[in-house]
């Protein structure tokens, strides 16, 4: 008569084996899954995911235009809070007032009367109205010019130098 207790004996460490090897695959599948690229669908439609490229071709390419637009507004909106936090900063550093700091750090130089004339020459044949009437106008619009090269200056030294990372998604 054979020995069941033996064979008993052999089984169990079989089973733990064997169990632990589907435990390890199963983790192992699990994980593969969670690494890959997430996807991304859009909606569900009576129980099935659908991906942008199965929508309608206008729908998809107007929502790709809504997004490009909530991207660039978010962009807008991150970088004008970097500045914001280098303001306080740099007021802070300095011991000076918000309006003191701002002077310091965005002061547009105004254009000079050689500037004005040449945008009004560059821009003549658009212009119906005499220099006279327009000068003013162009000032404002090249102050307008120099303070937004300004900000975008102060904002890609703040990114070249790390103290300032937007999380664009």
């Amino acid at each position: 008569m054979p020995d069941n207790g033996a064979k008993r004996i052999q089984f169990v460490p079989l089973f733990f084996a064997f169990s632990f090897g589907m435990i390890l695959s199963n983790l192992l599948a699990q994980n593969a899954e969670k690494s890959g690229p997430p996807k991304s669908y859009e909606l569900a439609y009576r129980g099935i995911d659908k991906m942008r490229d199965e929508l309608p071709e206008e729908i998809a390419a107007e929502l790709a235009s809504e997004e490009g637009a909530y991207l660039r507004k978010r962009k807008a909106l991150l970088e004008s809070a970097g500045l914001r936090f280098h303001l306080h900063d740099y007021a802070q550093q300095h011991q000076l007032d918000l309006d003191a700091a701002a002077a310091a750090l965005f002061k547009v130089k105004a254009p000079t009367e050689q500037e004005i004339s040449e945008y009004f020459r560059m821009h003549e044949s658009r212009i119906s109205k005499p220099f006279h009437e327009v000068r003013d106008a162009i000032a404002t619009t090249l102050s307008q010019q120099n303070a937004e090269k300004l900000r975008r200056q102060r904002l890609d030294e703040l990114l070249a130098s790390g103290d300032l990372i937007l999380f664009l998604k």
